[in-house]
């Protein structure tokens, strides 16, 4: 799977790329029910500004196959 196929966002920011392996590894991302939490501070480029507010991510979209 590409990474960039899927947003992540977090504390309303959005971010392109990072999502997958973020949430694939236990010791980046805690899985809650069927959503992934991902601290802000682990990921390595800049928010875009203009994005809707959410803190969470659906566990469907991370599924591998």
């Amino acid at each position: 799977m590409d990474p960039k196929k899927y947003q992540l966002f977090i504390n309303g920011k959005s971010y392109d790329t990072r999502g997958l392996d973020l949430a694939f590894n236990p010791h980046n991302g805690n899985v809650l029910g069927k959503v992934v939490l991902v601290s802000e501070s682990l990921l390595h480029e800049k928010a875009k500004d203009d994005m809707e507010d959410t803190v969470r991510i659906p566990l469907e979209e991370f599924c591998r196959e």
